[in-house]
């Protein structure tokens, strides 16, 4: 029993590892037949010598890393090649997917294949190496990097963040960049602040406060103001589920 449990597991890091053989089909593509690779994905492209150039350096490149990735340890590499998808990722299919002008439901392709990867490492990642336990101090420290991610984008891009969040072109002013800023600053220190706090005495406080938190920016914004959906579905739903968890958890001790 322990000899098949442990070939399950190997097997489980091995698949959502070397999945990334998937990565070379777009890397020939780049390599071999960039114009191709362009014309499936994305709508009235032609490339120029120069985009050409790039095409070929990028397909080379990506097939030696490849070619590394499936001789390495795939439990010791699994955080750095979980990281290394989760950029490439976002800088590629999914920047592609909601800011270019791509072709449906081609495009599905690529943008699909890599998050089922991302959530497979991430699943394991999570599973294997965090090895978490549902309970207050793991709550509260989901919620202080939830937090930290919208915290950045409010101090260092406000523009991106609304563009990101938000439908009705806008182009922030001096006073919005003002607020975000200082808003950034407060989330980031209250992040810092709440992880060193005895997570079980403060759990109803910061229940209440993640309830009215989420109240007055995301389900407000979801409901009553203009949002790029599916983006916003990510704040909504973040919170929602921070919400729950810290509610479960106060039930949960009575």
């Amino acid at each position: 029993m322990h000899a098949v449990c442990g070939w399950s597991a190997e097997l489980t890091f091995g698949v959502a590892l070397h999945v990334h053989r998937f990565l070379a089909i777009f890397a020939l593509q780049f390599l071999f037949v960039p114009q191709f690779l362009f014309d499936t994905n994305f709508n009235n492209v032609v490339l120029d010598d120069f985009h050409l150039f790039l095409c070929r350096g990028f397909g080379v490149l990506a097939l030696g890393f490849i070619g590394i990735q499936l001789q390495i340890d795939s439990k010791k590499f699994l955080p750095f090649m979980t990281l290394q998808m989760i950029m490439l990722s976002s800088s590629m299919p999914f920047y592609a997917f909601l800011n270019m002008d791509v072709k449906f439901p081609e495009a599905y392709f690529p943008s699909g294949g890599c998050a089922l990867i991302i959530l497979a490492q991430l699943y394991l990642y999570i599973k294997d190496y965090l090895k978490p336990k549902f309970d207050a101090a793991t709550v509260v420290k989901a919620s202080a990097a939830f937090l930290t991610v919208f915290a950045l984008q409010f101090l260092f891009c406000p523009q991106f963040l609304y563009d990101t969040n938000f439908s009705q072109p806008k182009v922030l002013d001096e006073w919005h960049i003002w607020i975000c800023r200082g808003f950034g600053v407060l989330g980031l220190f209250f992040s810092a602040l709440i992880v060193q706090l005895d997570a079980k005495a403060f759990l109803k406080y910061l229940t209440v406060f993640n309830f009215i938190f989420a109240c007055s920016l995301p389900f407000y914004a979801q409901v009553f103001m203009a949002v790029n959906e599916p983006d916003h579905y990510v704040p909504v739903g973040g919170m929602a589920l921070l919400v729950a968890a810290h509610a479960y958890l106060c039930y949960k001790a009575k």
